[in-house]
């Protein structure tokens, strides 16, 4: 019995020394952006969106130039337009399928405002990201890209 309470306190002091204040389950956890979707305009005109991963729509790109900026807005659970996350920490990132067809750029400051621009002609994919102290919040799922 000696040696069973002895191993448990063992035990506990190994769990607990190896909790952070990040790792409490007691406390709440910071709020993650939660969206279903992403929503990409135009001077308020659709231009493409993808929810819950699903999408029919293609992003057309211009071979050898760049799109007029998109504006990038998010979709949360009821499918309504939100806009992006205020917080500075939260940074909009992507994924391109094949970066030798096309690349994304934006102006310095514009975190949630982009440009595509064709490289070669072709169909590729894009899928979005919120990053928060080095992993996801949120992903769209792969969006189609035309270049042509």
């Amino acid at each position: 019995m000696k040696k069973g309470l002895i191993a448990v306190i063992l035990l506990f002091a190994v769990l607990m020394a190896g909790c952070k204040k990040e790792d409490n389950v007691v406390a709440p956890q910071e709020d993650h952006f939660k969206a279903e979707g992403v929503y990409l305009s135009t001077s308020g005109i659709p231009v493409a969106s993808i929810f819950r991963g699903e999408s029919t729509d293609t992003i057309k790109v211009p071979l050898n130039n760049s799109t007029d900026h998109m504006d990038v807005k998010f979709f949360d659970p009821s499918r309504n337009v939100i806009n992006p996350p205020a917080e500075a920490e939260k940074k909009l990132s992507w994924s391109i399928g094949d970066t030798s067809m096309v690349e994304i750029w934006r102006h310095d400051g514009e975190e949630y405002e982009i440009h595509f621009r064709g490289k070669k002609a072709g169909m590729t994919t894009v899928e979005f990201f919120i990053t928060h102290e080095g992993h996801n919040d949120f992903r769209s799922g792969n969006l189609k890209v035309l270049v042509q």
